[in-house]
C-alpha cells in the first residue's frame, strides 16, 4: 500500500484509521480530499495530535480538482 486517498473524510475518523495503517505497511501517503474547511480543519487537528502529519495530508476543496491537481503533479498516476 504506497499511497491512498480519500473522498470526504468529513471528521477525520477514516482518515486517522488509514493513515496509521499505511504508515504501519510501510506506505507513502495518505491524502483526505474534503470539501469542507471547517471539516478539514478539524480532520488536520487530529491528524497532527495522532503524530500522523508526515504520513497524512488532507487537501480543501472539490474533489475533481483536487485529484485533477495531484495527478498533474505527478502524485497519482
Amino acid at each position: 500500500m504506497r499511497l491512498q486517498v480519500e473522498l470526504g473524510g468529513y471528521v477525520g475518523y477514516s482518515t486517522l484509521l488509514f493513515a496509521d495503517a499505511v504508515r504501519s505497511s510501510g506506505g507513502s501517503h495518505y491524502y483526505s480530499l474534503e470539501r469542507n474547511p471547517e471539516f478539514a480543519a478539524v480532520i488536520t487537528s487530529l491528524i497532527d495530535l495522532a503524530g500522523l502529519r508526515s504520513v497524512a495530508s488532507v487537501i480543501v476543496g472539490p474533489s475533481d480538482k483536487s485529484l485533477s491537481r495531484l495527478h498533474a503533479d505527478g502524485t497519482l498516476t
